[in-house]
């Protein structure tokens, strides 16, 4: 049949996109309960207006901030370093939303008076190596797709097991990887851009 020579194709196409279905979900699921959150954080806040205390300035509003900072990027961090994360946005020049800062975050150096990013020589090569590693993976359905297929009769010469095996879960290991290497690649495009920039 014809439509067997589309069916593993289309189904590594459509893998990525279902697997991000149930984090999409959590994610929104996560991001009401901090805004209902950030509604009961202003509800208190509202009791405090009428007159200045130090529980209010040193933990009430360094604690909403924190809260609304995190709703908004999904970036969880101090109100310290809540200045540090907008000003190293500012210097990538808008190339970056706060989704990819917050993928990158664990080779972002806080300890700084700006914002760094920490990559030594071996994660650098190494992601590089992966990604080429993925890529291929993610390749070889399409390489060895036409060998499954018998041209004269247009049906599966090997059984469903061994073509899923030796196809789909190539593809959906490769996807996977990427996404593990994603935070360093994304670190690394940052890093390059934030050299550029500091150098004006």
């Amino acid at each position: 049949m014809e439509i067997a020579k589309l069916l593993i194709p289309i189904a590594c196409a459509f893998i990525g996109a279902f697997i991000n279905q149930p984090i999409i979900y959590f994610t929104n699921l996560i991001l009401r309960r901090k805004l209902k959150k950030i509604e009961n954080a202003i509800e208190s806040l509202k009791l405090f207006e009428t007159y200045e205390t130090q529980f209010k300035t040193e933990f009430i509003l360094p604690d909403l901030k924190e809260t609304y900072f995190y709703v908004q990027t999904g970036i969880q961090t101090n109100e310290k370093s809540i200045e540090k994360y907008i000003k190293f946005k500012n210097e990538l020049s808008g190339n970056y939303t706060w989704k990819q800062i917050r993928i990158a975050q664990s080779y972002l150096n806080l300890s700084t008076e700006r914002i760094e990013i920490k990559l030594n020589k071996i994660e650098k090569i190494g992601s590089n190596i992966l990604l080429i590693i993925a890529l291929s993976m993610i390749t070889i359905p399409f390489v060895l797709f036409p060998i499954f297929i018998d041209t004269s009769t247009n049906i599966f010469r090997y059984g469903s097991l061994k073509i899923i095996a030796l196809t789909i879960l190539p593809c959906l290991a490769g996807y996977i990887l990427v996404s593990w290497i994603s935070p360093i690649i994304m670190a690394k495009a940052m890093e390059k851009k934030l050299k550029h920039s500091r150098q004006r």
